[in-house]
């Protein structure tokens, strides 16, 4: 959980530069447009369940695709 925004930066472009198919960044120079705001849900076995309701979803404004190829 992020709870101060310069330590989460500091972790994102760790982990950003570490990922060979992306371009070195350094968040610290960009401007922020967008946060979103998540929570952590705990729900045990139930995980699939979840993700095949959030999955059907629709939002407006959005345009959504599900996929879980490579994460099973």
């Amino acid at each position: 959980m992020v709870l101060e925004i310069p330590e989460a930066i500091e972790e994102i472009n760790g982990n950003l530069n570490t990922a060979p198919a992306i371009l070195l960044l350094d968040l610290t120079q960009g401007i922020l447009i967008r946060l979103d705001f998540c929570h952590n849900y705990f729900v045990g076995d139930f995980v699939d369940d979840y993700i095949q309701a959030i999955s059907k979803l629709e939002y407006p404004h959005r345009k959504t695709n599900y996929h879980r190829k490579g994460l099973e």
